[in-house]
């Protein structure tokens, strides 16, 4: 029981999170042997997210591409090297800003928001429900369990998705609904199953 309150403690942390900044779907890598810790996006925790620009008045407002608005500065520089740091203020995250492909130098003035993009490493939390004991849980015992806990920590209303993938065994598993996701819905690119 107590490990029960510990994994929706820690996913009511991840769902924190992934609201902060503005992640919809992440992907938990979960191996039977890891006692239930869960990588989340599959790269230690954390996640690229893309943020588009758009200008209203002196303010610079930027969304997420799933439309959900992350910062409103007003006031904001043109020049590279402030707007970043702005932005990097209110989003409390390391950010990197590019016009397509070339990231922007600090000494550049931004001429068209609608041209910027800024990619954002945000650091995700990882739930860790486990004891410590790297025993082995198999994924029979374990997926259940981590689809309750995430119903307990309030996940299916949360407006986040949260997937399970079982590393070793190839499955994927929507917690929300305890089956693997229907095809084509997850947004996350290449982690589509066949």
């Amino acid at each position: 029981e107590r490990r029960r309150e510990v994994g929706v403690a820690e996913f009511r942390k991840c769902i924190a999170s992934m609201q902060r900044h503005g992640v919809t779907e992440v992907i938990g890598n979960n191996h039977p042997s890891y006692d239930l810790k869960l990588t989340v996006a599959c790269d230690n925790g954390k996640g690229a997210i893309v943020v588009q620009l758009t200008r209203a008045g002196n303010a610079v407002i930027g969304t997420t591409l799933g439309g959900n608005q992350l910062f409103d500065i007003d006031n904001a520089s043109m020049n590279v090297q402030n707007l970043r740091s702005q932005i990097a203020d209110a989003l409390d995250a390391s950010i990197k800003m590019f016009e397509g492909e070339r990231e922007l130098g600090d000494e550049e003035v931004v001429q068209n928001l609608s041209h910027i993009t800024i990619k954002m490493e945000a650091k995700l939390h990882s739930p860790a429900p486990g004891d410590g004991s790297g025993r082995f849980i198999p994924s029979e015992v374990s997926v259940p369990w981590f689809c309750d806990c995430w119903a307990e920590a309030g996940g299916k209303s949360s407006g986040c998705r949260f997937i399970l993938f079982e590393n070793g065994i190839g499955d994927m598993i929507d917690l929300a609904t305890g089956e693997p996701p229907p095809k084509g819905s997850l947004s996350i690119p290449g982690w589509e199953m066949a």
